[in-house]
């Protein structure tokens, strides 16, 4: 597999919040087939957000769970949630 990368910088202000995630947080399936989506992900961080970092975290984790049901996960679930404090030097 061929790919091709390209870094970028990015700069961070305070109060921002940073979410890396694997597809297979947004490809997660429900018993009826449906997958949680980039728009569920976007709400349960916004819903969380002003509890920082780990209420996102935890916000992301219990919405996948709840959409979920009784479906095991068919892929790797990876979150990061990083929120910047104070200004990058």
């Amino acid at each position: 597999l061929d790919a091709t990368y390209e870094a970028v910088d990015v700069a961070f202000r305070p109060g921002d919040l940073f979410v890396l995630f694997t597809d297979g947080v947004i490809e997660r399936e429900n018993e009826a087939g449906e997958q949680f989506s980039e728009r569920r992900l976007r709400a349960a961080c916004q819903r969380a957000f002003a509890g920082g970092a780990t209420a996102v975290r935890d916000a992301v984790v219990n919405a996948l769970n709840d959409f979920a049901g009784s479906r095991s996960a068919g892929d790797d679930i990876t979150l990061v949630a990083e929120l910047q404090l104070s200004k990058q030097s």
